[in-house]
């Protein structure tokens, strides 16, 4: 019974170790950070948008949601830390229940009184990831990545 417990332990501690170690399941690769800002022709974009990288060679995901100012920081694996690559980028307008809590929102949904997603503001060529013409090199250390985006 004792080597049962033992070998249970020593299972439950080999899976342990193999959670979160070694970069927290990133893709290899040398990593950096990106953070910036993104604006509408000129202004901030609303709190709550969100955009996404795409790393072309394997398809590698990173996303950010902006503040009120636009900034952002992305964040793949629940880091801050990116693989270094190239990457297409998209930007998605915030969902109407942003800001909500999610009893809110499920009152809200129940009482059929759900905001409308409504059109968007992004224009629709910055809106599509795996079409997205947006490309950006994520370096080693610290990237700075600012989008202005320009109505069609």
């Amino acid at each position: 019974m004792l080597t049962l417990r033992t070998a249970a332990g020593l299972l439950l501690a080999l899976t342990l170790a193999g959670c979160g170690g070694g970069g927290a399941g990133l893709p290899e690769g040398e990593t950096g950070t990106v953070s910036g800002i993104v604006k509408l022709e000129g202004e901030p974009v609303e709190q709550g948008t969100s955009i996404s990288f795409m790393r072309d060679s394997d398809g590698a995901i990173a996303t950010g949601v902006c503040d009120a100012g636009g900034g952002y920081a992305l964040q793949m694996k629940g880091g801050l830390s990116i693989v270094a690559g190239t990457y297409r980028i998209a930007v998605t307008a915030p969902s109407p229940t942003t800001g909500m809590t999610d009893e809110q929102a499920m009152e809200l949904s129940m009482a059929n009184k759900l905001p409308e997603e409504g059109d968007s503001k992004i224009p629709a060529r910055y809106r599509n990831l795996t079409e997205s013409t947006i490309l950006f090199e994520v370096k080693p250390g610290a990237n700075t990545f600012d989008l202005d985006m320009k109505n069609e």
